[in-house]
């Protein structure tokens, strides 16, 4: 149980999290006579955009400069979180009182 313990001070202590991915968005402006207009490598940005999902749905959002280091460690915090989750789902099925069993396998069931 100490194991168990470890993993959820360990979540207590991450702060606040976010789900979703960081992404840098450049892009044109349109006018003809802008930098811009010259090639890629000329086009404005970048500009921040965090996307994820909730309830089955897509959800992004832009993301300004001076929010940027905040998100990022709450990106990072979420990812941190599903790490410790998978491994208290882990640590919490082995040591189950349920009985080992063998687990049953599609082509080991008899067709018909």
């Amino acid at each position: 149980m100490d194991k168990i313990e470890e993993i959820k001070k360990k979540i207590n202590e991450l702060g606040p999290v976010h789900p979703g991915t960081l992404n840098p968005q450049r892009n044109r402006c349109g006018k003809l006579n802008c930098r811009c207009a010259m090639g890629e490598e000329f086009w404005h940005g970048p500009y921040w955009q965090l996307s994820w999902t909730a309830n089955k749905k897509s959800k992004t959002r832009h993301i300004a400069e001076e929010e940027l280091p905040e998100i990022k460690k709450r990106v990072e915090n979420y990812k941190t979180l599903k790490g410790l989750m998978q491994e208290l789902i882990e640590v919490s099925c082995s040591l189950s009182l349920l009985p080992e069993t063998k687990e049953a396998n599609v082509e080991d069931k008899p067709s018909g």
